[in-house]
């Protein structure tokens, strides 16, 4: 005669076969992966880890790094989950454990990055994403690098191959046509045309509809796509169809692309002074400053009283053309000095050259948004009392960036060093003091009379105490923003105004660069 189970039984027999299953799928799956990454990612993670390991201003450490950049994942299928336990990386989906990959002991970038590479491969095999099954290697890059990236300072950014082309091209040139265009039913419409280029040779006007780029139709592409077509290699031709009003006709020209350079620098007399708008620094700023600066001396001549340079929302851009800028108004002197943890990122720059130096009254024009190679240019005339700087506090991006390729032709942008004025002070964080505040100005005469008559004490111990700031000190930080903060005019431009009183007026000028002087020499 058989015995049935009782109830009681079959319930201990039902735990112990699923503890056994349990403890066999753990076995099985927390065995150490050795698995082939893919070479293209591979090599990318080496290059990219190596980079921000040995050149980011702080050092994060390669596990962190490799755990970060895995967090990425998440992007693709937010039940990926990645996490270092007991000398392992293990690799789980939606809490389920996939896999574990032993930790490198050493801090071996290469390594770290090859270890990466496999939980990528592991991640995505094991995926029920179709998003992530099918993700192109530029996806997986940007995944990786953007959540390494949110972890740094705001000022560092990954850009994959197509942004980094166009960032590259904005700061060091491109091939083109010499057209500015806007987005169009038809395709592109041309807004301006730059003098002297090949497409003001061709005969192309403002207005003009861009229709087909080498026998390519324009019509539903995006406006970067077809900014895109008409670049391309110095020297290289391409064709263009045009339509206008004034022609039935479609007109078609084949034009040679021309190396171009955006201009930043922008000049108009004003009265007796010059003024020179800065709207950022790439490699031909301070060749067109100079350029400005002397047409200025043609045109206005003897009665030249002197310049004003306004950087007022520039973000900045190439820290050598800040120190060229500079250069053209210092005989000699600290411009600026950068110090980092990359043995390479400490360095001096030096003023040699001073063409405008004994010559003429300067005063610069910033704001909250002016930054960067901005910020360098005003505390260099500044601190040598060659310059009068007007406005409200500048943005304080007192940090140097660095540019590394990467194997993808992306790029990657590494804060690697702060820089500091010729007086010794941090510019990170609280940017630039002006002499004039223009902050809760209602007239220029009442703010030329408040920082240099009635306070000008203040003025003289707001300087003190701002190259004094302890940026890392938050209470004291917080003191000097709010000495003069942003605080955009409306109706007349009183920074402006306030510059050309000072330029015509000596005494003012000399006063005002007096009241800003370091109080010791450097």
């Amino acid at each position: 005669m058989i015995q049935r189970p009782n109830s009681r039984n079959i319930i201990v027999l039902v735990w112990i076969t699923a503890l056994l299953t349990l403890l066999g799928g753990c076995a099985r799956v927390f065995d150490t992966v050795h698995v082939a990454p893919d070479p293209e990612t591979e090599r990318m993670l080496r290059i990219g880890f190596a980079e921000i390991q040995e050149r980011y201003i702080e050092d994060l450490g390669v596990k962190f790094l490799t755990l970060t950049a895995l967090g990425g994942l998440q992007s693709f299928e937010a039940g990926i989950t990645t996490a270092s336990e007991q000398n392992h990386i293990i690799l789980r989906i939606d809490g389920t454990p996939i896999a574990k990959f032993l930790e490198p002991t050493n801090v071996n970038t290469d390594l770290w990055a090859t270890v990466a590479a496999q939980v990528m491969a592991m991640a995505m095999a094991n995926s029920t994403s179709v998003l992530f099954q099918h993700a192109d290697h530029e996806s997986l890059y940007k995944a990786a690098f953007d959540a390494v990236i949110n972890k740094l300072d705001k000022f560092s950014r990954y850009a994959g191959r197509d942004l980094a082309r166009e960032n590259r091209a904005s700061r060091a040139g491109f091939g083109g046509i010499g057209v500015t265009v806007e987005s169009h039913a038809e395709g592109a419409k041309v807004t301006a045309i730059t003098p002297g280029m090949t497409a003001e040779k061709s005969g192309m006007q403002i207005g003009d509809r861009i229709v087909l780029i080498d026998g390519n139709a324009l019509n539903g592409l995006p406006l970067h796509e077809i900014v895109r077509q008409l670049r391309g290699p110095v020297g290289n031709n391409v064709r263009v169809a045009i339509r206008r009003d004034s022609s039935e006709d479609t007109l078609k020209h084949s034009l040679t692309r021309e190396h171009i350079v955006i201009n930043t620098v922008y000049y108009e007399p004003r009265g007796e002074s010059a003024y020179v708008l800065i709207s950022s620094f790439n490699r031909e700023t301070g060749t067109r400053i100079k350029q400005a600066l002397r047409r200025a001396q043609r045109e206005i001549g003897e009665q030249l009283n002197g310049i004003i340079l306004d950087v007022r929302n520039n973000p900045g851009g190439l820290l050598n053309q800040a120190v060229e800028a500079s250069n053209l108004f210092l005989k000699n002197g600290l411009i600026v000095s950068t110090r980092g943890r990359h043995p390479n990122s400490a360095q001096r720059f030096d003023a040699t050259a001073a063409v405008f130096a004994d010559e003429l009254p300067v005063a610069i024009l910033v704001n909250g948004s002016s930054a960067s190679a901005a910020e360098i240019l005003a505390t260099a005339l500044q601190d040598h009392g060659r310059a009068v700087v007007v406005g409200s506090t500048s943005f304080g991006k007192g940090t140097v960036q660095i540019v590394r390729q990467l194997p993808n032709d992306g790029e990657l942008t590494l804060t690697w060093a702060r820089f500091y004025a010729p007086s010794g002070y941090a510019l990170h964080r609280l940017g630039v003091l002006p002499t004039i505040c223009t902050s809760d100005a209602e007239d220029a005469e009442s703010a030329l009379k408040k920082s240099l008559i009635t306070e000008a004490h203040f003025t003289r111990r707001d300087h003190a105490s701002r190259r004094s700031a302890d940026i890392t000190d938050e209470n004291n930080s917080q003191i000097i923003l709010s000495l003069c903060p942003w605080r955009p005019n409306k109706g007349k431009d009183l920074d402006l105004e306030i510059a050309e009183r000072l330029l015509a007026e000596p005494i003012l000028y000399l006063r005002a660069i007096e009241l800003a002087q370091p109080e010791t020499e450097f």
